[in-house]
């Protein structure tokens, strides 16, 4: 898969790289809200669409724009923007409830940190993240630790 190979502004690029090569094509730049995502699933500009909340702008937002390109074909692929173990627990809680993701998931920001901001960490077994599980999307806040992040 190449992701997002052309400025985000070239749809007519994507489109034609996607008719012209088998290799799947993935809009992530370009693919911000659902409005993006039916103008590149309309034009046929690409034929896999990046998922990350943070870009489209919450939870729901990423379930229309999963359901969007689901609807035109196009194959899915869960992002990171390298969050935090909040963040990441938020994105596996909703990649959690889409059917399927032919490019997987990639959600390794905690583990490029050197310290997170809630009391329990996330746990990765196997490869896999395991989907806490209880309020706030099963992580409790660090209140300590965010105020001493605080700017």
């Amino acid at each position: 898969m190449v992701e997002q190979p052309l400025p985000t502004w070239n749809l007519e690029g994507m489109a034609r790289l996607t008719e012209k090569y088998a290799v799947p094509i993935m809009a992530d730049e370009a693919a911000n809200s659902i409005h993006d995502v039916f103008q590149i699933t309309k034009r046929r500009a690409g034929n896999s669409i990046a998922l990350k909340p943070c870009k489209h702008g919450g939870l729901l937002e990423t379930k229309k724009v999963a359901a969007i390109a689901e609807g035109a074909g196009f194959s899915l692929y869960g992002g990171t923007m390298i969050e935090s173990t909040l963040g990441t627990a938020v994105c596996a809680s909703v990649y959690s409830t889409i059917s399927e993701f032919a490019f997987g998931t990639e959600l390794f920001g905690p583990l490029l940190f050197k310290d997170r901001i809630t009391v329990n960490n996330l746990r990765f077994e196997n490869f896999e993240l395991i989907i806490p599980d209880g309020p706030g999307f099963g992580m409790e806040i660090d209140k300590d630790k965010v105020e001493f992040y605080q700017r």
